[in-house]
C-alpha cells in the first residue's frame, strides 16, 4: 500500500503512471472540506517554513488565484509551484475525472474525512470489504490521531528538528514507534497550539465561488459515498460581512479582498 495527497492533485500525471505500473490497483480516496483543508495546508506549510511565517492566509489565496490566472509568474509570486497550485487540488471531482480515465468505478472507492471522524470503525470496515480484506484486524484497533499540525516556540529548534527528520526518515519509516516517542518529547519541548488562520468574508465568497461548482459535480458522481460534501460549504458560506464577523476565523473586511 502507498499514500500521498499529492496522488490527486498531480492527477495528469500520476493516474495514468499507476495505470501503467499497477493496471489492478484499488484506489481509495478520503476526501474533506476544500478550504478547511486548504487552511491546514496553509498552516502546515507555514510551520515548515516553505510559506513566510508572517504571511497572511488572505495574502496567500490572492497570490495563488493570480499565479493560476496568469497574472503573475514563479517569481513574482515567491512561492514555489507547488504551494501555488494547493488551491487547485480541492477542485476533487475535476482531478477524480483523471482517475476514471484509467480505472474502471470497482477500482476507484470515493469517501469522506467526516464519516472517518464520526465513526472510524465502521469506516476501515466498509473499505476492508471493498478492498477484500478482513476487518477483524479493526476488532480491538486503537484510533489515534496522526501529524497533526503545531507552531515552534522556536524557529531555530524546528529548523534543526526539520533537518534531523529528513535525515533520519529512512530509519523512522522502519520504526515508527520511535518517531513518534520523539515527536511527542519535541512537541513538550517545542509545541504550542497553532493559532487558527483567520480569512475575510471576501476570500471566503471567492473561494466558495471556486468550489462550488466541484463540489456539486462530486456530489452528483459519486452519491451516497459523498453525502456529507453536501455540507462543506455551508459554514464557510457568506450571509453577509457583518455575520461573518462573529464567525471564528473570519474578519468581516473587504479591504483584504485578494
Amino acid at each position: 500500500m502507498e499514500a500521498s495527497p499529492g496522488y490527486l492533485a498531480e492527477s495528469n500525471i500520476v493516474a495514468s503512471a499507476i495505470a501503467s505500473v499497477v493496471s489492478d490497483a484499488k484506489i481509495l480516496f478520503i476526501l474533506r472540506d476544500p478550504i478547511d483543508r486548504l487552511l491546514s495546508s496553509f498552516e502546515f506549510h507555514k510551520s515548515r517554513f516553505f510559506i513566510p511565517p508572517d504571511m497572511e492566509f488572505d495574502e496567500y489565496v490572492g497570490i495563488c488565484m493570480r499565479f493560476e490566472r496568469g497574472e503573475i509568474n514563479l517569481d513574482e509570486a515567491g512561492l514555489g509551484d507547488w504551494f501555488l497550485r494547493v488551491p487547485d487540488a480541492g477542485r476533487y471531482a475535476r482531478h477524480l475525472q483523471d482517475y476514471e480515465e484509467h480505472f474502471s468505478s470497482e477500482q476507484i472507492k470515493v469517501l469522506t474525512l467526516d464519516r472517518l471522524q464520526i465513526d472510524p470503525s465502521a469506516f476501515m470496515r466498509e473499505i476492508c470489504e471493498w478492498a477484500g480484506l478482513s476487518a477483524e484486524f479493526y476488532d480491538d484497533f486503537e484510533f489515534v490521531r496522526s501529524n497533526v499540525t503545531f507552531s515552534p516556540r522556536l524557529v531555530w529548534l524546528q529548523r534543526l528538528g526539520l533537518r534531523v527528520n529528513e535525515t533520519m526518515e529512512p530509519f523512522f519509516n522502519r520504526h515508527p514507534s520511535v518517531k513518534r516517542a520523539m515527536l511527542l518529547i519535541y512537541k513538550r519541548i517545542n509545541g504550542q497550539r497553532v493559532e487558527k488562520s483567520q480569512m475575510s468574508a471576501a476570500t471566503a465568497q471567492l473561494l466558495l465561488d471556486y468550489y462550488e461548482a466541484d463540489v456539486e459535480a462530486l456530489c452528483l458522481r459519486f452519491g451516497s459515498d459523498v453525502v456529507e460534501a453536501r455540507n462543506w460549504l455551508k459554514k464557510h458560506r457568506r450571509v453577509s460581512d457583518q455575520s461573518l464577523g462573529h464567525v471564528p476565523g473570519y474578519i468581516a473586511n473587504k479591504g483584504n479582498a485578494p
